[in-house]
């Protein structure tokens, strides 16, 4: 039985994430998020009733963030409360990324958030991209395939 608890204890202690790197993490999740909504770090503190210098402290994981200012941020960015926790507990999203990534991620989707009333214009930015990394899966699925598009055909040299 003292063995059973002991193993417990250990997985619980392996798959902890400690407070300093769920608050990293989680700054970067409002960072990314606000960047994707195109929002300032003065405006989002303005917001939550803070100054863009304590959004910048959250951001960087120096400051932990209230329940009840996360509340506040997501109401802001319009976005649900519990997109900022997606991947908080695993082993893989904890480990440090370059930063300059996160945003040029976080701007691209931006970009194609703006581009939802466009969905040729989705298209070619979505074919573009596979020419440039290849497709590795081979076809294209049905959904995307420009063959079952209304647009033309856009063929990249």
């Amino acid at each position: 039985m003292d063995n059973h608890i002991d193993d417990t204890r250990a997985t619980a202690h392996n798959h902890r994430v400690t407070g300093r790197a769920f608050d990293t993490r989680l700054g970067q999740r409002v960072r990314e998020m606000r960047i994707e909504t195109g929002r300032t770090q003065e405006q989002l503190g303005d917001a939550c009733g803070v100054s863009y210098q304590q959004i910048q402290k959250y951001e960087a994981g120096e400051n932990r963030i209230a329940a009840e200012t996360l509340i506040r941020i997501a109401r802001y960015l319009k976005k649900p409360p519990g997109e900022f926790f997606i991947g908080l507990c695993s082993d893989t999203e904890m480990q440090p990324s370059d930063p300059r990534e996160r945003i040029d991620r976080a701007r691209l989707l931006q970009a194609w958030n703006r581009l939802r009333t466009r969905p040729n214009n989705r298209r070619l930015l979505l074919q573009f991209a596979e020419l440039l990394i290849g497709r590795e899966d081979g076809e294209a699925d049905d959904e995307a395939s420009p063959a079952n598009s209304n647009a033309p055909e856009t063929v990249f040299p």
